[in-house]
């Protein structure tokens, strides 16, 4: 969902993006609440990145002695 809403918006962004994200999942695994805690530092990454997380749900559901907040790397290289 990323690549496509970045490629709605004139492509994948040139060079190594990073960025770190919090996500609390409720018990289906769907994303309830998340933050960027490190930016990209690219406006438009950052911007796909939030509007993917509005509509995240994993594919199935987490495990129930998983932790409901993860954080993850997130990892560009275009």
């Amino acid at each position: 969902l990323v690549r496509s809403h970045l490629e709605k918006k004139g492509g994948i962004p040139k060079g190594e993006l990073n960025a770190i994200i919090a996500l609390e999942l409720d018990m289906t695994g769907k994303v309830v609440d998340y933050k960027i805690i490190n930016s990209s530092g690219n406006e438009l990454m950052d911007a796909a990145l939030e509007e993917t997380l509005k509509v995240a749900v994993l594919r199935d559901p987490p495990p129930t002695d998983m932790p409901r907040v993860i954080k993850l790397k997130i990892l560009s290289q275009g």
